[in-house]
């Protein structure tokens, strides 16, 4: 496998049987930084060998293949077959790769420009994507009172294209809304967390049979104040919709979720160690029946703000608490929780206030808000049981990175 921008060759030499072996499984990967077209070309030589049945002259044969590069998410992956290609014992393998760059970002930046965008709007505030569809909130967006944005894009032959603008109905001045979002299948919802005095509101979204995106819901539960921030963070999967208030009950935080289609009722979650200004919803991630949530500001010190994260199962249409999780190196001002997700066997957490030691390790100097990752996993300590097994950091660490 080779990989790069420009120009490389990769050559592999050897006996008959072991270049026959490399040609057949040679896989060429495009570039995640690249943005053009890709020519790939393999050339098999043999050097000048001579057998008794071929003439006194090198063999050689060329296999080639242009493949173009429109995307950082979309890097392809070519394989490269060459059993027509004759070897000889002594063959040389080269594979060439010709990198020609496109102007980048052409299409995405005229799809942007043609949408009015401006240099204040704060695109790309939160993203998301599901299949070939991704979500960018501007929740700063509107030429005239900054009511807040969201945008499709549809990924149409590896070229990201602009689909259509998601507003809210009754939008108004400052709801921020954008701020928030998150995609999956044909439903979308978007937060709008300062909306009516930051009491804020979410709403959903559904395309229907030919593509068309439009409001199919507000949700605003009764119970939230103003100041509590309903529609902060905002999850989505095939049965869930997650909602958090992170300022709810001064800043203990709540997450509500709702059963997709069905947006009248509501579970409310809290944390099972609430305390004012915890910040409990101030992320959460679904996979399946499970709910994670982070809560960066709970204290597990005397100092505090070490953070937690809380897993949740839905059992039999209940959620029930599983497991408070916690970095077995952490230390006050970690903030762990900062951001999560979730898959069926990983859980990853953010700890962006994480002081590491990025010069000496013997002399103990800490460097703040380095920042850090938590790596925790299913059945680690027995079925059902999750627990941490790496620490992620950056590999060119900076204080005040924030990495994670």
């Amino acid at each position: 496998t080779t990989e790069g921008i420009d120009t490389s060759t990769l050559t592999i030499e050897g006996s008959l049987h072991d270049v026959e072996l490399s040609l057949q499984s040679l896989v060429y990967r495009g570039h995640d930084n690249f943005f053009g077209e890709d020519n790939v070309v393999v050339t098999i030589d043999d050097l000048g060998y001579i057998e008794d049945s071929i003439a006194a002259s090198s063999l050689t044969a060329e296999h080639s293949t242009s493949v173009t590069v429109s995307n950082v998410n979309d890097a392809p992956v070519v394989t490269l077959e060459g059993q027509d290609l004759y070897l000889s014992e002594d063959a040389s393998l080269f594979l060439s790769h010709i990198a020609t760059p496109l102007p980048a970002s052409e299409d995405i930046v005229a799809a942007l420009q043609r949408d009015g965008l401006t240099e204040f709007d704060s695109f790309g505030f939160d993203i998301d994507v599901y299949a070939d569809t991704a979500i960018i909130g501007a929740p700063n967006g509107d030429e005239v009172d900054d009511k807040g944005r969201a945008y499709i894009y549809k990924n149409n032959n590896g070229i990201w294209e602009y689909d259509t603008t998601l507003t809210a109905t009754e939008g108004a001045e400052n709801d921020f809304f954008g701020g928030s979002v998150a995609i999956y299948g044909d439903y979308a919802i978007v937060g709008a967390d300062t909306k009516s005095s930051a009491a804020g509101a979410a709403y959903i979204f559904s395309k229907d049979g030919e593509g068309s995106w439009s409001q199919a819901a507000t949700l605003a539960p009764a119970d939230i104040a103003a100041g509590e921030n309903f529609g902060y963070h905002v999850a989505i999967n095939s049965s869930y919709v997650a909602v958090t208030a992170h300022n709810d009950d001064d800043g203990a935080g709540g997450v509500y979720v709702y059963e997709v289609g069905s947006w009248s009722s509501y579970d409310k979650i809290i944390s099972p160690t609430p305390i004012e200004e915890g910040h409990f919803g101030a992320t959460v991630a679904l996979s399946g029946d499970s709910l994670v949530i982070g809560a960066p500001d709970e204290d597990t010190t005397a100092d505090g703000h070490e953070g937690a994260v809380h897993l949740f199962y839905n059992v039999e249409g209940s959620w029930e608490h599983i497991k408070t999780l916690s970095a077995d190196d952490g230390q006050p001002y970690d903030y762990l929780g900062g951001s999560v997700d979730i898959t069926e066997e990983y859980i990853i957490v953010g700890a962006h206030g994480d002081n590491i030691d990025i010069s000496d390790p013997l002399d103990g100097t800490l460097e703040s808000d380095v920042g850090a990752a938590y790596l925790f996993q299913k059945n680690y300590d027995g079925d059902g049981i999750w627990g941490q097994v790496a620490k992620i950091t950056s590999p060119d660490m900076q204080a005040g990175a924030q990495f994670g």
